[in-house]
Parts: C-alpha cells; structure tokens; sequence
C-alpha cells in the first residue's frame, strides 16, 4: 500500500471515529445552564436539552440526591423539572445520556433579566463616576453575569450565545454597569447570590423587543412601527431582537427584569405605554 493510501485510509478512518463519538455524545443543554449560574431558589425549574431521538436522561442534583427521568422526544428535546432549594450552594447537576454532562458551580438566589438599549448597555469601561474605585471592589463570588451575545433573527431560536461568568474586577468591566451596581446592592441588602442575565442593544427601539404577532395583533401598534427610524447600528424589524435575544431563554425562571429604553421611541411615544 503506498503511502498516499495509508494517509487517505488514516483520515477516513479519523472522520468516521469523530462521527461515531457525535452520534453517542449528543446530550446537550442549552447555554444558559452551565458552570457559575445561578438558579432562581425555592422554584421550579425547567432544565431541559437535546439528544438523539428516543434517548433515556437521567438528572441527579446534588441539593437532594433527587433523580428525575425523560425521554428525548422525535424532535431531539428533552426537558424535566427541578425544585430548587433556599439560597446557597455551590450545587451540581449531573446529565446522564449516551454521555455525561455535568453542571458545576450553582448558586441559588435570585435571578434578574436586564434589558434595554445603550443605557442599560453602558459598561465601567465606557466611563462610571469613581470608576477605578469601583472595579478595584468588584469581586464578589455572589454575583454571577450572563451577556447574551447580539443577534437578530425572524424566527424564535432555540438558544442563545454566551456564559456565566464570576464577578471580577475583570467580568464587571464589560458587564451593564446598571446591571451590576442593582445586583451589588441586592446582594448587599438580601445576603443572597444574584444572577445578572445581561440581553440588551443600544440604539433599539421597543418593538424589537417584543413579538412580532404582537406588534402585528394591533392595527395601532402596527401603523406606529412603521414610524420607527432606521439606524445602521441597530435593529428595527418588530420582534427581531427577541426571537434570537430573549425567547431562547424565556423558560428560565427569574425574579424580575430591568428594562431601560425609551430614546429609541421619540418618534411614535404615544404607544410606548
């Protein structure tokens, strides 16, 4: 056998071990579930994935021992739900399919959604009054961050990008600074972790941000979206930014959400409300 031959039977044979290794190592969650998050306490939550069709799951979390089962549907999804302790941890979460995947690093608390356009948008690193002060106290293991990477799309996604990420004078230079400022002062007050999931885009006005058969569901809201300026650094298609920025995540249980827009909607205000 020459030696081209031994090459190209190596690189066959390289693909089709890649290939058997996905077909059995596909359990998968979305991102939004992964190492440092933190889970709204004393609720219940949906946690839920994807893996081959007809595939036995087995969830095992560490704050009870509890064990729960499911079944990967036609449509490669599997969900169960959890019942999350008080306050504290560090917790984990074990997934069991044709392979494992294993949740480490959760808190308990409460979680917030922050929403918006620049203002919420606004990190220390743009500029905050006593900024070096700030950044210097920004470490906090109670406080977790999550950015959901900007995307747009006409149809609802099934996940978003992006990862919890400690508090750190590192993290919290890139994080809204509103966002983290509100979740320093509840952890401060409440003694309890915080869970910051950080969705915004400067410059979007509020349609955006909402369902399009909503917006299209209203003859008013409608004739008022068209009144909505182009800009060339923001979206403006009604339900755009949602569909990829916040219905991904829509399930995830949380205690509230910020939101800080408005400049966005001068032209067509009599609506906002």
């Amino acid at each position: 056998m020459c030696l081209k031959s031994v090459i190209r039977l190596s690189f066959v044979l390289i693909v089709v071990c890649l290939f058997s290794k996905l077909a059995y190592s596909n359990v998968s969650t979305p991102a939004i579930f992964g190492n440092h998050m933190v889970m709204q306490q004393n609720s219940e939550v949906k946690l839920w994935g994807w893996g081959k069709p007809m595939e036995k799951i087995r969830v095992i979390n560490s704050w009870d021992n509890d064990t729960l089962n499911s079944v990967t549907s036609n449509n490669a999804k599997w969900s169960v739900v959890l019942k999350t302790p008080e306050a504290g941890g560090p917790h984990s979460i074990t997934i069991q399919g044709n392979n494992m995947v294993v949740i480490e690093d959760i808190l308990m608390g409460e979680v917030w959604l922050l929403s918006g356009q620049s203002n919420m948008e606004w990190t220390t690193r743009f500029g905050i009054k006593n900024g070096e002060e700030e950044v210097k106290k920004a470490l906090n293991n109670e406080i977790r961050f999550f950015s959901v990477i900007l995307k747009t799309s006409p149809t609802e996604c099934i996940d978003v990008s992006g990862q919890w990420t400690k508090c750190t004078p590192e993290s919290m230079l890139d994080f809204s600074a509103i966002g983290y400022f509100f979740g320093k002062r509840l952890n401060n007050t409440l003694k309890i972790p915080v869970g910051l999931i950080s969705s915004n885009w400067g410059g979007t006005p509020i349609e955006t941000w909402i369902p399009k058969n909503e917006i299209l569901a209203s003859n008013e809201l409608t004739e008022s979206a068209q009144k909505v300026p182009y800009f060339p650094w923001a979206p403006n298609m009604p339900g755009f930014v949602y569909n990829a920025m916040i219905a991904p995540i829509m399930p995830y249980p949380i205690k509230g959400v910020l939101w800080y827009q408005g400049e966005a909607n001068v032209d067509n205000a009599e609506t906002y409300s």
